[in-house]
C-alpha cells in the first residue's frame, strides 16, 4: 500500500510539473468521477503488485536475520546437501513403534530409513559431543535418567545434527511448553554455531509436526517460523553458511512469505 501511495504521489507531482491533470486529459467530468478514477487506478496497481509478489515468493524466500542468510523453501530435508537437523526427545529415544516415536515423523523416518546400524547410533548418543549442554552417559543408567538440556546438539556421521527438542511425560508422550520451545531454539542456534563447521545447515520447521504445546493453543506455521527467526536474531549467532528452513510439500502456501520478508 505504501508503494502504491508513493507511485500516485510521484505521478501527481509529475503531472503538476508538466501542467497536466486528469481534467485536461479527460475533460468534461465531475470531480467525483476523477476521484473514482484515482481510486480505481490505485486498486488495480495494488492488485498487480500483490500478484507479482505472490508469484515471486511461490517457491520460497531469502531473508537476512542479523548477519545470517536464511532461505525458506519447500523440499525433502533428507535430500538436501549439508547438515540435516533431526529433532529427538530430551532422552534421545530411538524406539520407533508409533507410540514412543511415530514412523511418519522426521525422527522416525531418520531412524528407519537413514540409520544403518541402530546399535552404533545408540552408542554415539551416549557419548558427549563436547558442547555445554551435552555429557557422557553410562549405558547402565536408566533411559529416564539420561535427559539432556533442550537445544543440545549431537553430530552424527558428519551429516546429521541430532537435536534434543521435546520433553517426555509420564505417559511417554512428547510435549513442549512455549517457554521451553523458545529456550530450546536459543540453545540450538548456539549449538549449531558451534558444530556447523562452515557447512550449509538444513532445518525442519520445528514444532510444525505432532509436537504438543499443552500451555498454548496450536501454533500456526507463521508463528513458529517467526519464533525460529526471532530467536536466531536474539542469539547474535553469525553463521557464514546459509541456513535453509525446509518445509514439507504444500506447507509453504500456509505462510505469508511477503509479510515475513518485510518483517525481516
Amino acid at each position: 500500500m505504501t508503494f502504491v501511495l508513493a507511485v500516485l504521489t510521484v505521478s501527481g507531482t509529475a503531472m503538476t510539473i508538466t501542467g497536466q491533470s486528469l481534467a485536461t486529459l479527460l475533460p468534461g467530468f465531475s470531480w467525483w468521477v476523477y476521484l473514482l478514477i484515482i481510486i480505481g487506478l490505485a486498486a488495480v496497481l495494488l492488485l498487480l503488485i500483490s500478484v507479482v509478489l505472490v508469484w515471486l515468493t511461490r517457491h520460497g524466500i531469502r531473508v537476512k536475520v542479523g548477519s545470517n542468510t536464511v532461505v525458506i523453501e519447500e523440499g525433502d530435508l533428507f535430500a538436501c546437501e549439508g547438515w540435516k537437523v533431526v529433532p529427538f526427545s530430551e532422552f534421545f529415544v530411538t524406539r520407533v513403534d508409533d507410540v514412543i516415536i511415530s514412523r511418519n515423523s522426521l525422527n522416525g523416518i531418520f531412524i528407519e530409513r537413514y540409520v544403518e546400524n541402530l546399535q552404533e547410533l545408540e552408542t554415539s548418543l551416549l557419548k558427549s559431543d563436547g558442547g555445554p549442554f551435552d555429557r557422557n552417559i553410562d549405558a547402565s543408567v536408566p533411559r529416564r535418567e539420561r535427559s539432556h538440556e533442550l537445544g543440545c546438539v549431537k553430530r552424527y556421521e558428519g551429516e546429521y545434527l541430532l537435536l534434543a527438542f521435546t520433553r517426555f511425560d509420564e505417559f511417554e508422550q512428547d510435549y513442549l511448553s512455549m517457554a521451553d520451545y523458545e529456550k530450546c531454539l536459543m540453545n540450538m542456534w548456539q549449538e549449531i554455531s558451534r558444530t556447523y563447521a562452515g557447512k550449509r545447515v538444513n532445518q525442519p520447521l520445528l514444532g510444525g509436526g505432532i509436537t504438543r504445546f499443552p500451555d498454548s493453543k496450536e501454533k500456526s506455521y507463521d508463528e513458529l517460523l517467526r519464533c525460529m527467526l526471532c530467536t536466531l536474531r536474539s542469539t547474535g549467532c553469525n553463521l557464514r553458511a546459509p541456513i535453509h528452513i525446509v518445509l514439507a510439500e504444500g506447507k509453504l502456501k500456509e505462510i505469508n512469505l511477503y509479510e515475513l520478508k518485510g518483517r525481516f
